[in-house]
C-alpha cells in the first residue's frame, strides 16, 4: 500500500489534493518501475477515497494500469454524507457546523466559489451529494473498468462479518490469506482537541514535512508513534445529531435514486437504507 495511503495520484480535478500531500503523477522512469513491480508478481495499491466521485480519476488510472482491480466500500449514503461533513469539519475545510445546513449550501457554493471557506483546497469537497452518489459512482466504474474488475463491499457486512469481508477482498485481489482474525476499528469519528493546532497540523507545509519525518522512522515505529500522536491531538466526536429529522428525511429522499441504482447494480435489497427515525421520547 502506498504512503501516503491516499496520494490522489490520478484525477485532473484532484490536483489540489496532490499538491497538499506532495504527490505527483508517475511518468517516465517512475511509471516503468511501477509496471516492473506489478510484472514481478507483487501487488501495489492505494486508497484515495475520492476516486469514485471523480469523473476522470479511474480512467486515468486505467490508462497507466489497464489490469487494475477496483474495490468500492459503500454504506448508507445519508450516513456517508454526514460522516464526510464531520471529516471536513475536522480538517477545517467546512465552517458550517450543521450537516443539513451545509447540505442546503451546496448549490450556492457550486455557483459562487466565494462562499467556500478559504481553507478548503477543493470546492467540490463540500458537494456532499456528489460524494454520496454511490449508484452513479458504481455505474461509472462499471463503464470504465467493467463489472468483473470492480468489487463492491458493504460496510454493514464488514461490521457483521469482518473476517468474511476481508477474505472476499483477498480472493478478488488474488492475494493469499494471511490468517488475520483481528480487525480493530480505525479512523472513527473524531474532533481536534485544539482546533488552532489542528489547522496548523493540516496545513500543506506541515503535512509534507510530517510525511518526510515519518519516512525517516523505522517501519516498526510508524504504528506506535502515529497512535501516540493521534491520542494527544484528537478526541472522539459526539455523533449525536442536532439536525431536524425532517431535514434528514428530505436528504434521504433526494438520495433515494442513488440507493435504487446501487441496489440494481449489486442485486442487493437496500430498502433499509435512508430510514431516519425520530429520536425516542424521554419518559
Amino acid at each position: 500500500m502506498s504512503r501516503p495511503k491516499e496520494p490522489y495520484t490520478y484525477g485532473a480535478d484532484l490536483a489540489p489534493l496532490r499538491a497538499l500531500v506532495g504527490t505527483r503523477r508517475p511518468s517516465g522512469a517512475d511509471g516503468g518501475r511501477v509496471a516492473a513491480t506489478v510484472d514481478a508478481g507483487r501487488l501495489v495499491g492505494e486508497a484515495s477515497t475520492l476516486y469514485a466521485s471523480s469523473p476522470t480519476a479511474v480512467s486515468e488510472l486505467l490508462a497507466d494500469h489497464p489490469h487494475a482491480r477496483l474495490v468500492l466500500m459503500v454504506r448508507d449514503p445519508v450516513r456517508l454524507a454526514r460522516s464526510f461533513h464531520g471529516e471536513m469539519r475536522f480538517r477545517g475545510y467546512e465552517d458550517e457546523p450543521s450537516f443539513t445546513r451545509a447540505w442546503a449550501l451546496q448549490e450556492a457554493r457550486r455557483e459562487d466559489p466565494g462562499l467556500v471557506p478559504r481553507r478548503c483546497p477543493l470546492p467540490r469537497l463540500l458537494q456532499y451529494g456528489d460524494v454520496a452518489a454511490l449508484g452513479t459512482q458504481l455505474q461509472r466504474l462499471h463503464d470504465q473498468a467493467g463489472p468483473d474488475r470492480v468489487l463492491v463491499l458493504f460496510q454493514e457486512d464488514l461490521a457483521a462479518d469482518p473476517r468474511g469481508t476481508y477474505r472476499a477482498a483477498l480472493d478478488f485481489l488474488g492475494v493469499a490469506d494471511d490468517g488475520r482474525e483481528t480487525f480493530p476499528a480505525v479512523n472513527v469519528a473524531k474532533r481536534p482537541r485544539w482546533p488552532w493546532l489542528n489547522r496548523v497540523l493540516l496545513s500543506a507545509p506541515v503535512v509534507r514535512s510530517g510525511r518526510w519525518a515519518r519516512s525517516m522512522l523505522p517501519d516498526a515505529l510508524h504504528g506506535p508513534v502515529g497512535r501516540a500522536f493521534r491520542s494527544v491531538t484528537r478526541r472522539p466526536a459526539d455523533t449525536a445529531t442536532t439536525d431536524a429529522v425532517v431535514d434528514l428525511q428530505r436528504i434521504a429522499a433526494e438520495l433515494a435514486v442513488e440507493v435504487d441504482l446501487l441496489g440494481a447494480l449489486t442485486g442487493r435489497d437496500l430498502g433499509h437504507w435512508g430510514r431516519v427515525e425520530p429520536p425516542p421520547r424521554s419518559s
